[in-house]
């Protein structure tokens, strides 16, 4: 895979896409992070969050993809009632690293799984571009996952799931899924 950092500036409407030095390595052995995840976890408010965060991830990973209508996610996503849980941010002005393009015609969205109130100190978080509508708000992104968002409104234009990384030492990294697949980012 390959590594990428990317800025982007909205002031001047600039991306760069630079080549990392060895970075960070999705855990392919033992603990990693989908090893053993049961995805009806995320829906089951008697787990632990890490367990729950872990479902929910593996659902996007396992069986969302870009392009997807708003009925097509909930149901990839097993009619996601954990969104009740989760702070939903709308992102409309860029002054950073984001792990998702922004573009004229969507709408980028950052989940914190099971944090609406912004506090744990261990982030857990999705980001996503929905295609069609610059407007958006966060009940609309709550309407697109629970599959009541108009399909010609707005499709799932790409994601990125970042990881906390494993607890000894929490190191994050990024996994983003586009049209043309799934690429790991370094977060830092």
């Amino acid at each position: 895979m390959k590594l990428t950092k990317r800025w982007l500036s909205a002031a001047a409407g600039l991306v760069l896409t630079l080549p990392l030095l060895p970075g960070p390595e999705a855990p392919a052995d033992e603990g990693s992070w989908s090893e053993d995840v049961d995805v009806h976890s995320a829906n089951d408010p008697g787990m632990p969050r890490d367990t729950r965060c872990r479902g929910v991830f593996s659902l996007f990973d396992a069986r969302v993809r870009t392009g997807m209508t708003s009925a097509e996610v909930c149901d990839a996503l097993l009619e996601p009632v954990w969104v009740a849980e989760t702070e939903v941010v709308p992102i409309y002005v860029l002054a950073g690293l984001l792990p998702v393009e922004m573009t004229f015609d969507g709408t980028v969205f950052r989940l914190s799984l099971f944090d609406p109130l912004g506090q744990e100190t261990v982030k857990w978080y999705v980001f996503l571009r929905l295609d069609g509508d610059s407007s958006m708000d966060e009940e609309d992104m709550r309407r697109f996952l629970a599959g009541e968002l108009d399909d010609s409104r707005a499709v799932l234009g790409e994601y990125a799931l970042c990881f906390p990384g494993p607890p000894a030492n929490r190191e994050s990294w990024i996994q983003r899924y586009t049209p043309e697949g799934m690429e790991l980012l370094d977060w830092y």
